[in-house]
């Protein structure tokens, strides 16, 4: 008897997986000696994700971890299938993971644009020294459940590095700045003088998540105690309507008034 197989030699692989690109990004920020920040950590990738998970190293000695909030939640209001953050400030990390849906429900973070999935506050000690100080996505965190990598998951698949078509790490800066730092009311961009790149920079803060102000209290052009679009449209009033002047100080100077911005942020 003579055995034969069938073979088809026609059939098609399955096509490789979609690409994908992918960004952790951690947003700069300044603080003062004492007090505290917050920094927004945002996600974005080209498909819908699920879940991920991160490991960021900071300076022990100047900054203290204290914190994770969570900013992003589902459309469907459901709350995340796992979730753990975690502070470990004797290394000097932050770690966690979470898995917002097992399923893709639509739940997960939407592609295509930056999401700020968390926030990461941090205290100053008093006796910080001035100057930056960098968190950066570094492998090898510590949690209680072992060593955390930074990756996404994608469609039931870890995204890492190695595996994606490319994967951006943006690390943050916190800028420590002594309390009564002199400014120049309307000054937003730091260079000690008030023009149009002034008025461009707060609105690049305000509306496109620009660089934050060295200065808030300087960005506070009306100095009325908060950061709005009433901020650049004074600046702009001045320069090309003849406005009346700022509020002092117009010249490098302390805040006459007392509100709740600082050049700490």
């Amino acid at each position: 008897i003579e055995a034969t197989a069938d073979c088809d030699t026609n059939v098609t692989p399955p096509p490789p997986p979609p690409p994908i690109n992918v960004r952790f990004q951690l947003e700069d920020t300044s603080g003062a000696p004492g007090g505290d920040v917050a920094i927004p950590f945002s996600i974005r990738a080209d498909r819908a994700s699920q879940g991920f998970s991160y490991s960021i190293q900071f300076e022990k000695t100047i900054l203290e971890g204290t914190g994770t909030d969570k900013l992003f939640e589902t459309e469907s209001g459901t709350p995340y299938e796992f979730e753990k953050f975690e502070i470990n400030n004797e290394p000097g990390f932050v770690v966690g993971a979470a898995s917002i849906s097992l399923e893709d429900t639509g739940d997960g973070l939407p592609p295509g644009r930056d999401v700020r999935g968390l926030e990461l506050d941090f205290h100053i000690p008093p006796g910080a020294p001035g100057g930056e100080t960098m968190l950066e996505f570094l492998d090898g965190g510590q949690g209680s459940g072992g060593p955390v990598r930074n990756k996404l998951i994608a469609g039931g698949e870890n995204i890492t590095p190695e595996s994606a078509s490319s994967f951006i790490f943006v690390n943050g800066r916190v800028n420590i700045v002594p309390d009564g730092t002199p400014f120049v009311r309307g000054d937003s961009n730091g260079d000690a003088t008030v023009n149009i790149t002034d008025a461009r920079h707060a609105l690049n803060y305000l509306f496109l998540r620009g660089a934050t102000p060295p200065c808030l209290d300087a960005a506070d052009a009306n100095d009325d105690g908060k950061l709005n679009i009433t901020d650049p449209i004074a600046i702009l009033i001045l320069l090309f309507r003849g406005g009346s002047p700022l509020p002092p100080p117009a010249t490098p100077g302390l805040d006459p008034t007392a509100d709740g911005l600082d050049c700490a942020g």
